[in-house]
């Protein structure tokens, strides 16, 4: 069984040992390569099960002729594997590549042609494996590779990305130009216009004075969404989506539907509202119930009397961002209309694991039949994210106004809560047994746990990457630099094991080239 795990976590991308903060080399012991396998999925307490189920795994493996994707550069050879039964392995095969722009190229592939790299017998057939390249050129982006044996008979299919050399720099960079800005919090700015904590538009006054002052950017906290329902719940490193706003960054009075609402706007610039509104803005600390709640409540009313027809430019617009948003807007609109319901009946609803039995997972039919019920709330929460994109998008065209060269930082934080949508929506991609962390160091002798479940480096090949794709596509909206808070979470991250101290926990690596291409090409296709 010791050699089965050892072979098992070797396979699966878990260290061995590693250097530790002292510069002394560290062993990762048994215990914590068996932790992180049961965080995985596997039946590490027994033998007979585990051993069932590598021997799937190998199955579907070898009897898969492509892997789900590969990443490629430009200017090298397209090589990939093509794991075929011995008995095909001579035979004249087809490969063709459908484009992202649509064309077709295809030619003869042989397997045998290729090199042998490794062999492998299920049952009495043999299965060989041969890693293959092709000549032709291909394009910057996301293509789709076909295997076939004949017209009409696909063996396999993959996607392969072509990424550029190098992540996108602006012009001025090149020349070894060198320029500087503030990093600020956004929730920490102040003015005598917000509602109590820092908004779009005070972050629109604060890059065209720093552009004025000669700065070329200005960076912030991560801007992710958190949670509407849960206030408190605001560290910007423990996210509810990575893909959507917070929309407590929403400047109410910027909003295009307070401006056609007289009854909202009089009820806004009544004595005791501007007087509530300047309660909150003399707090020593910011009032992230308060703020929250006051917010909601008039975004809400201007949500109700706008007018948001498919038949005005508005609604048109709104309409084109749900669309384009697609289910993962939905599952973060839904999850926040959800939470606000449960939180209104009185339940403590923190997050997911909380709630009823029915609705702990996006894809129960209980969700869904609520979410039809409840469409309008849905609507609204898909509304806010609109507007806190569009105010985005308004600081970030000020920033290119203004002349700045970089513009928006934003921050990419390194995983998500384990309430969050993300895992709610996407149970598979996670191990949520697991957290990420840190070895202990000489601030942290302990280590630490930052209870945020990883992403599943296997499941993550298995999504052809699509997940990391919107991930990094998402945050390169409306900004001109994007920060990797950890980035050496596109190699390793430290898992550590439920219920076990930090100590306890491994380094898990994942496919750094593969994460890396793709940030270039999202990097140079978003500039």
């Amino acid at each position: 069984m010791t050699t089965l795990i050892e072979q098992l976590a070797s396979a699966r991308g878990i260290a061995n040992d590693y250097v530790d903060a002292w510069g002394n080399p560290a062993l990762v012991s048994p215990e914590s390569k068996s932790a992180m396998l049961a965080a995985m999925g596997y039946q590490v307490d027994d033998e007979n099960a585990l051993r069932t189920q590598l021997e799937q795994e190998h199955a579907t493996h070898w009897q898969q002729p492509l892997d789900p994707v590969v990443v490629s550069r430009i200017g090298e050879p397209l090589t990939f594997d093509v794991r075929l039964p011995i008995s095909q392995v001579n035979d004249e095969l087809t490969w063709e590549i459908r484009t992202e722009d649509g064309n077709l190229l295809s030619g003869p592939l042989v397997a045998v042609s290729g090199e042998l790299t490794d062999v492998a017998h299920l049952g009495e057939e043999e299965y060989q494996s041969y890693r293959v390249a092709l000549t032709c050129e291909l394009p910057l982006g996301y293509h789709d590779l076909f295997l076939k044996k004949s017209a009409r008979k696909v063996l396999g299919d993959m996607r392969v990305i072509m990424a550029p050399q190098s992540c996108y720099k602006q012009a001025p960079f090149h020349n070894g130009r060198k320029i500087w800005g503030p990093s600020v919090q956004l929730y920490c700015l102040r003015s005598e216009t917000n509602w109590g904590v820092g908004d779009f538009s005070d972050l629109k006054v604060l890059v065209e004075n720093v552009a004025r002052w000669g700065g070329h950017f200005v960076g912030l906290n991560p801007i992710h969404a958190l949670y509407p329902a849960n206030p408190e719940s605001a560290s910007p490193y423990s996210p509810s989506s990575r893909r959507w706003l917070n929309v407590i960054y929403i400047d109410v009075e910027a909003v295009p539907e307070f401006q056609q609402n007289a009854a909202v706007q009089a009820a806004v610039n009544a004595p005791a509202f501007r007087q509530a509104l300047q309660a909150l803005r003399d707090k020593p600390w910011i009032d992230y119930t308060g703020v929250t709640r006051t917010k909601l409540e008039i975004l809400r009313q201007l949500f109700d009397g706008a007018r948001l027809g498919k038949n005005t430019n508005r609604g048109k617009a709104l309409a084109a961002f749900i669309k384009d948003g697609g289910e993962s807007l939905r599952q973060q609109a839904t999850y926040d209309a959800l939470q606000a319901f449960l939180y209104a009946q009185g339940d403590n609803a923190w997050g997911w694991p909380a709630w009823p039995e029915a609705l702990r997972e996006y894809h129960q039919p209980a969700v869904a039949q609520w979410a039809d019920e409840h469409a309008a709330d849905v609507n609204f929460y898909m509304y806010l994210q609109f507007l806190a994109d569009e105010q985005l998008a308004v600081v970030n065209q000020a920033a290119r106004d203004s002349g700045m060269i970089m513009g928006i930082y934003r921050d990419l934080a390194v995983g998500v809560s384990e309430g969050s949508t993300e895992l709610w929506a996407n149970r598979d991609l996670y191990c949520p047994k697991a957290s990420v962390g840190a070895p202990p160091d000489i601030l942290g002798p302990l280590g630490q746990n930052w209870g945020l479940p990883p992403m599943d480096p296997s499941r993550l090949l298995a999504a052809r990457y699509q997940p990391m794709i919107d991930l990094f596509r998402a945050n390169m909206r409306s900004c001109g630099s994007l920060r990797i808070d950890h980035a050496m979470a596109l190699l390793r991250l430290w898992w550590v094991p439920p219920g076990e101290s930090a100590a306890k926990g491994a380094y898990i690596y994942y496919r750094v080239n593969d994460l890396l291409g793709i940030l270039a090409l999202e990097s140079v296709r978003n500039e």
